[in-house]
């Protein structure tokens, strides 16, 4: 099997402000994508839309973020499964890249934790009935 890379956010926040064009591919909620996203160009498909056996391969590195890693590292462990490569989990995610200072969009009416907290247990639900 393919093994999955890691990234601390401390160390992914470095290398965004070094390269203009890494492949990060944000699973996070719609709500949790409106409430706080990066400042950087990201590929949003929250992971409940993901099909892992329609999922394209490519040679480039794939940064995967969720919230805090979980999330980036069953979806990372289930595309290894399958045979892509240069999957790289953003340890800490969003939550991590936050607290370490990268630059981030936040929304001017926050949603509340509860619904985010919701659409986040959905969401993952609803990724793993499909995928199981």
């Amino acid at each position: 099997m393919t093994q999955v890379g890691v990234i601390s956010a401390e160390g992914f926040s470095t290398l965004m402000s070094e390269k203009p064009d890494l492949n990060i591919l944000d699973i996070r909620t719609d709500l949790e994508y409106k409430n706080m996203a990066l400042d950087y160009p990201v590929n949003h498909q929250p992971l409940h839309t993901i099909k892992p056996d329609e999922f394209t391969k490519t040679d480039t590195e794939t940064f995967i973020l969720c919230k805090a890693g979980p999330r980036a590292f069953k979806l990372a462990e289930i595309l290894a499964m399958q045979g892509h490569e240069n999957l790289i989990v953003i340890d800490g995610g969003i939550t991590g890249l936050q607290a370490c200072g990268a630059h981030l969009k936040l929304s001017e009416t926050p949603v509340p934790m509860e619904a985010i907290m919701q659409a986040v247990q959905s969401s993952f639900q609803k990724f793993m009935v499909d995928n199981s």
